[in-house]
């Protein structure tokens, strides 16, 4: 595996793992049939590689991981769905080293949980956690 696949690698299964069983997981490349209750929760991995920031052979890898609540609009409010992502928060803390192969990337931020976005069937609870990770090829 290459620097580039260890970094994706990491950080998805970091919260993979952190979601676990509880709720369907909707990513790319992973097959997914929306649940009949309509709650998953979305990984979506943005990416922001920036190789000039550094002073010779260094990459640079860094960008934020979005992870999307999915929750049908069913009358009980915003409490139910930001206790999930409260739930998953201390998986990310910030300084938080996630270790994947060659990779060892940081939370280098408070994960971040932003205001809902409303849809005429569901309602969306994004939380952003942003990582980075310095290598130096040998």
């Amino acid at each position: 595996m290459t620097v580039e696949t260890d970094v994706i690698d990491g950080i998805l299964s970091a919260a993979v793992s952190a979601i676990g069983s509880s709720y369907p997981i909707k990513a790319s490349g992973i097959t997914f049939k929306s649940p009949d209750d309509g709650k998953f929760i979305e990984l979506v991995l943005i990416q922001d590689n920036n190789g000039s920031e550094t002073w010779g052979n260094e990459e640079l890898f860094s960008g934020f991981l979005r992870v999307i609540l999915h929750w049908p609009i069913d009358g009980q409010g915003v409490i139910p769905p930001s206790r999930v992502l409260a739930d998953l928060k201390p998986s990310f803390a910030k300084g938080t080293t996630i270790r994947q192969g060659a990779a060892r990337l940081l939370i280098y931020d408070v994960p971040r949980i932003t205001d809902v976005i409303e849809e005429d069937a569901e309602n969306l609870y994004p939380m952003t956690v942003r990582y980075q990770f310095f290598h130096a090829p040998a």
